[in-house]
């Protein structure tokens, strides 16, 4: 018989040994490239949320205190009639040309946006952004009026004329020299409106008179009037976290829209002209604003700070503060970044 040969003991562990000691490179090296993929999708999933967000925000800030082609809101009139039993506090502003931007510093968490039948509250501590003023349609008089309370037929995009020609919606119509804050008080046919007393929509604001002031010309502009209000709140979309929500007065009768996930925090800073000289002095918050009793009607840029949460877990270190106060956030493996900038309101800066 040949004599039989084998691995001895020795050999055995030391086999086993390398290959456990191969196999934990393969596996770190394996983890390593998950967490490098986790974490790269997190960053990519926060600065797109924040890219978001920002857009959203900046976009409808342009359109603060806009009034069309009427560069001085001191010519625009209001036939919204004040006593009726559906006013509410937003057509205050808009009817008195006033706070077209504003903020709540700090919410506590009790506060109400929204209609009545459809409010959210803002998660305590954060701040909500008020922007108030004019949209614009493309939308604009097909032909001279004849008569003071006839009907308004309109040219422009369909989709547009669908949006503008609605019983209860505020609009306003200008020519560029004066224009007239109204109710519509029904939907005639797809182009044509009509802007008498009585509001046929349920929860439409009537007019105080059946009649403009001035015959509008061809060619003058029919725009939307709306308030919109940006805050954070808890998600109803992804149970246990927070995201971006506006409400739009001119949209779902203002109801609040979820519009962007994960969005944990908003904190608001004004560059405000104190002395009237047009130029901005500082940049304070809302209560600091209100506690020297300067005038957000004075107030030209807006800083806006986001604190954006990743979708997926990482082994990231939590983030623990945001502007000037210290807030903490849950040790959650999320990744957090602070999202900043600046929109300049272009339409105060035309009127210095």
């Amino acid at each position: 018989m040949k004599k039989q040969h084998g691995f001895t003991l020795l050999e055995l562990m030391i086999a086993l040994l390398l290959s456990a000691f191969t196999l934990s490179l393969v596996i770190g090296i394996f983890t390593s490239n998950m967490q490098s993929t986790r974490l790269q999708m997190a960053f990519s999933n926060v600065q797109e949320s924040g890219r978001m967000s920002m857009e959203f925000i900046n976009r409808d800030l342009r359109l603060t205190d806009h009034w069309g082609c009427l560069n001085d809101p001191g010519k625009l009139t209001s036939r919204l009639d004040k006593t009726d039993s559906d006013w509410h506090t937003e057509l205050d502003f808009l009817a008195s040309n006033s706070k077209m931007l504003d903020s709540i510093d700090n919410a506590t968490g009790a506060e109400k946006i929204g209609p009545s039948l459809a409010t959210k509250s803002p998660i305590a501590g954060s701040d909500v952004l008020t922007i108030r003023g004019s949209q614009p349609t493309g939308v604009m008089l097909n032909q001279s009026l004849t008569s003071l309370s006839e009907d308004l037929i309109l040219t422009g995009p369909a989709s547009k004329i669908a949006k503008v020609n609605q019983a209860g919606q505020v609009l306003l119509i200008s020519n560029c020299n004066q224009g007239e804050l109204f109710s519509v008080s029904k939907n005639i046919t797809t182009n044509r409106l009509a802007h008498r007393v009585t509001s046929t929509a349920s929860t439409g604001v009537n007019n105080s008179n059946a009649e403009f002031s001035y015959l509008y010309e061809a060619g003058s502009s029919v725009l939307l009037m709306s308030s919109k209000h940006y805050f954070v709140a808890a998600s109803e979309a992804l149970p246990g976290v927070n995201a971006l929500w506006r409400s739009d007065s001119a949209r779902n009768q203002g109801k609040p829209v979820e519009i962007v996930p994960n969005v944990d925090d908003m904190q608001l800073t004004f560059g405000i002209d104190i002395d009237g000289d047009g130029k901005i002095d500082r940049y304070a918050d809302k209560n600091t604003i209100q506690s020297n009793n300067w005038d957000m009607d004075n107030v030209h840029s807006v800083r806006v700070e986001l604190v954006i949460a990743s979708s997926v877990q990482v082994q990231a270190t939590a983030l623990t503060s945001v502007t000037t106060a210290q807030k903490n956030y849950p040790d959650d493996k999320r990744l957090r970044k602070i999202y900043s900038a600046v929109s300049r309101i272009r339409n105060r800066e035309s009127r210095t």
